[in-house]
């Protein structure tokens, strides 16, 4: 499993996490992310903004996980994810200095 804690700068984004992660905790796995794309109805060119912002959310988390574990690249993506069994868990809360919704962590399994 890999983990990725708490950092001490945030992980605030340009978008409302609140719409793309609505819970605190939410679980990716390849077939949500395949949901995630078929629902919206849109082909393999056109994205919606949400997915295109979770693709944002899990390589940035992806990256900060590397530079955490000293690699020399990701091994967290969402195009890793889309073909893997993997799990992924993120957490997300509130910065408290800015008051903004960031994410926190994740987990992998």
């Amino acid at each position: 499993a890999e983990y990725m804690g708490v950092y001490n700068e945030s992980m605030e984004f340009q978008f409302n996490l609140n719409i793309i992660l609505p819970d605190e905790i939410t679980r990716l796995t390849s077939d949500s992310l395949i949901h995630l794309e078929r629902s919206g109805g849109w082909g393999p060119r056109i994205r919606s903004s949400e997915s295109q912002h979770l693709e944002q959310i899990i390589d940035a988390i992806g990256d900060r996980s590397a530079k955490a574990q000293f690699l020399h690249s990701p091994i967290t993506s969402y195009k890793r994810l889309q073909h893997t069994d993997h799990i992924l868990y993120l957490l997300k809360g509130v910065n408290n200095s800015t008051q903004k919704c960031c994410l926190i962590g994740m987990l992998k399994i």
